[in-house]
């Protein structure tokens, strides 16, 4: 019953996350129904095809590797998009925001609020699309002589946004995590390090997605300087250019983010969800745009969408089993059950304290057995019956488990 309720909740805000794109296809490229539907199913399509190669037939924009960080990225990365695109196409955060009434403003807000206070590597998503838009609007609003405190007034929604993001930067500098991040290395070492397993992911991209993005994106370049003075054109061009400043912008944040926690998690892909997935909306609304000027090629796109869905497959498994450090599964299991053993003989003993032992990793807080992670294994065990009463655990990574299991270095 968990694991369906948490099928249902990740499928609904992927779910979410193509309803959102087929409002904006609607409304950026006024298309029909038809249309937009087939848009989205191409949209989806980019997100799965991106990485798919054969050894790595997991990897899409919106996997990730467990339950629990399919709740910790993908659902935060889904809605921070969701209302980074609808900020960019005007649905909120604008002067005539007022106009769709408080229930409206309430959702926003309390959408807003769960997508800023995520986690870093979210909720830099909608922050750097606000800031994007906001910087265009500045520099139009210094082209116009027009007064800051006039240009405040109008973006009261998007400058609430970045303030309450630094406010949520300064409390994640500040955690409980944040001490065991300290690391002797310099920062600059570590993001060459984080900047060079980035380029490592983009070498993976699947060449089909790089054939279809790059010919998207030509055909709607073109599309749209020929029919700049009109208004579609023009709205497609000011969205694509507000996303492609927030994906450098994401990118360098991104590798800082990744640079302090640990280098190599550039290499997820659910981590640097947002440099990609504007990449992915450019191109579809760049297709959006030709298909809106040359109407005699619509009839293809239901043809193309499905194409691409069929790429998305794999020739062996679609969908493999892993786990943070690729260990097998064999080992994994028997990792939780000294964990669990351990702590059970402990509280069956009358112990307060336990001492376990976990393989040792090369990550500053020897992730995925974090330094700090007794409380919450001590929580978990005790919320599900397994122990009677709290205890105190403290991890101890060494490199005989981690010989022993196969597991970490």
């Amino acid at each position: 019953a968990q694991m369906l309720t948490a099928g249902f909740v990740v499928s609904l805000a992927i779910c979410a996350y193509a309803m959102v794109f087929y409002h904006v296809s609607r409304k950026a490229l006024r298309a029909e129904r038809w249309v937009a539907s087939s848009l989205t199913v191409l949209f989806l399509a980019l997100h799965l095809l991106i990485f798919r190669s054969a050894p790595t037939d997991n990897q899409h924009l919106l996997y990730s590797p467990s339950l629990t960080t399919y709740f910790y990225y993908t659902v935060s990365n889904t809605l921070n998009a969701s209302l980074a695109l609808l900020f960019v196409l005007g649905f909120w955060g604008t002067e005539k925001g007022g106009s769709h009434g408080r229930l409206h403003s309430a959702v926003v807000l309390f959408l807003a609020y769960f997508a800023l206070v995520s986690n870093l590597f979210a909720s830099v998503i909608l922050a750097a699309v606000v800031g994007a838009e906001l910087v265009i609007r500045l520099v139009r609003a210094i082209r116009a002589h027009d007064s800051v405190v006039a240009f405040a007034r109008r973006n009261v929604a998007g400058l609430s946004v970045i303030a309450f993001w630094l406010v949520v930067q300064l409390f994640e500098a500040n955690g409980g995590r944040a001490s065991s991040l300290q690391v002797e290395s310099s920062l600059v070492s570590r993001a060459a390090q984080a900047l060079s397993f980035m380029l490592q992911t983009v070498k993976s991209i699947n060449h089909s997605w790089i054939t279809v993005v790059g010919l998207c994106l030509a055909a709607g370049a073109i599309t749209a300087w020929r029919h700049r003075r009109e208004h579609v054109a023009r709205r497609v061009a000011s969205t694509c250019a507000v996303l492609a400043l927030a994906s450098l912008l994401t990118a360098a944040y991104l590798t800082l983010a990744c640079a302090k926690v640990a280098p190599e998690t550039a290499l997820r892909a659910d981590i640097i969800f947002g440099i990609f997935y504007p990449m992915v909306v450019i191109a579809v609304m760049g297709l959006g745009v030709l298909l809106t000027y040359h109407p005699q090629i619509k009839i293809a796109l239901p043809v193309f969408a499905f194409f691409m869905l069929c790429l998305c497959n794999t020739q062996g498994r679609t969908f493999a089993n892993s786990s943070s450090l690729n260990a097998p599964e064999s080992s994994v299991r028997e990792i939780d059950h000294q964990i669990i053993e351990q702590c059970t003989t402990a509280a069956r003993e009358g112990k307060n304290e336990v001492v376990l032992e976990v393989p040792k990793t090369d990550s500053p807080d020897n992730w995925p057995f974090p330094l700090h992670g007794g409380e919450r294994i001590s929580a978990a065990l005790t919320a599900h019956g397994v122990i009677d009463r709290n205890i105190t655990i403290t991890l101890s990574p060494t490199e005989e488990k981690s010989h022993e299991l196969g597991v970490g270095l």
